[in-house]
């Protein structure tokens, strides 16, 4: 009620949407619905970017793989990517795996593409992860009755905690439960050229390790040792097969890598061609836990190592030694183009462990440093050059 000029005026309450009384535990609200127009705005379509296929191969079952009772051939698809960043271009739609169950970590997320290498309870494959594109080497390690599974996870606690260019470099680890058994897999970086033991003994591209590249292995697996040593871990199995060569053609550009730290700060010792003999005379293992020995012995393995390819290299023959761990001097001989200070620096690195020498003294012997200034070469144009002719009056 509204007063005006000692009137009075009659207005209508005001008009509010009206509330329905609800049903037990719900509440609707009524207003006034929404009408659509007739004609609606259409938003502009987009054309469907459409994914190139002409590079798609579908990975097939191998032939020898039938599905036993229980078991299936299972076509996983799987979203196609392509990394720019990456030197793959290829990408998998499909997978086919014979399985019972849902696939593996493994078979779902890297396109296996050959076995890179075998050990006593490992396999190494040649794997490329289907997400990002790049090419990895995936370690498959088999816990049984020999391998515990504190022993198949041992590399992977060692390898998280190292970083040094001439390392291989460690990405990550997982278990799987493949088939029956379960697996522990340890991916890491792929080196195209393989390991040294596997370029030594190839009939297709044989190679000569000299003096240069052979200096050149020295310095990159020393440094590497020289981190391990300085940070109280020990390899325990340096040997050829155990340098991986970054490049498939091996030279001056090469860099070299130590891999395999299975036997890492462990008490047990890698193959006794490269063993030094304080490890050989090891017959408690609690005589084995002194860190010392090990770190020396590394030195001994890598001088070895260096030895065994220069030695078979220059003399077209095997290294013929029946006791290695007991060389002596004399027996550390080079032909060819090896120079004496080479030589005598193997003999310091296998000598007896109280005057041999560590990782830091021969990474920084002179015998290494000659050789890495002795292949840089003059760049300089020869128009740039400054002739030393005097000139004709």
């Amino acid at each position: 009620m509204l007063k005006r000029n000692n009137s009075t005026i009659a207005t209508a309450p005001p008009r509010i949407a009206s509330l329905a009384v609800p049903k037990p535990g719900l509440v609707r609200f009524e207003s006034v619905p929404f009408v659509a127009p007739d004609s609606p705005p259409k938003c502009p379509e987009r054309p469907a970017k459409k994914l190139k296929t002409s590079h798609v191969q579908p990975i097939q079952p191998p032939a020898d793989s039938k599905p036993q009772r229980g078991q299936r051939i299972q076509t996983v698809r799987l979203e196609a990517s392509v990394n720019p960043f990456s030197t793959n271009q290829d990408a998998v739609l499909e997978i086919s795996v014979v399985t019972d169950k849902v696939p593996t970590r493994y078979t779902s997320d890297f396109a296996e593409q050959g076995v890179l290498g075998k050990g006593s309870f490992s396999v190494v494959t040649k794997c490329r992860h289907r997400t990002d594109g790049w090419t990895y080497a995936i370690k498959r390690i088999a816990q049984g009755p020999r391998t515990t599974r504190e022993d198949a996870m041992h590399e992977g606690f060692v390898c998280s905690a190292l970083n040094h260019p001439y390392i291989v470099r460690y990405h990550t680890c997982w278990w799987d439960q493949t088939q029956s058994e379960p697996y522990f897999f340890l991916q890491f970086e792929y080196c195209a050229g393989g390991s040294l033991q596997a370029i030594h003994h190839s009939t297709k591209n044989p190679i000569n390790f000299d003096q240069p590249l052979l200096a050149r292995i020295m310095q990159h697996i020393g440094q590497a040792l020289q981190y391990l040593h300085e940070n109280k871990f020990y390899h325990a199995d340096v040997k050829p097969g155990n340098i991986l060569a970054s490049t498939e053609s091996i030279g001056l550009q090469t860099i070299f890598k130590l891999s395999d730290f299975g036997n890492s700060n462990r008490t047990t010792a890698g193959d006794s061609e490269y063993l030094a003999p304080e490890i050989l005379a090891i017959e408690d293992s609690s005589q084995g836990t002194n860190t010392e020995i090990w770190i020396s012995a590394d030195v001994f393995a890598l001088g070895m190592t260096v030895f065994e390819l220069g030695y078979e290299s220059s003399n077209k023959s095997k290294l013929d030694i029946m006791d290695r761990s007991n060389i002596q001097p004399y027996e550390i001989k080079l032909g060819g183009s090896f120079t004496p200070a080479f030589v005598l620096l193997l003999q310091k690195m296998m000598e007896p462990a109280s005057t041999r020498l560590t990782a830091s003294q021969v990474v920084d012997d002179i015998a290494l440093k000659s050789n890495f200034i002795s292949v840089v070469t003059d760049t300089t144009p020869k128009s740039k050059k400054k002739s030393s002719k005097k000139p004709k009056p």
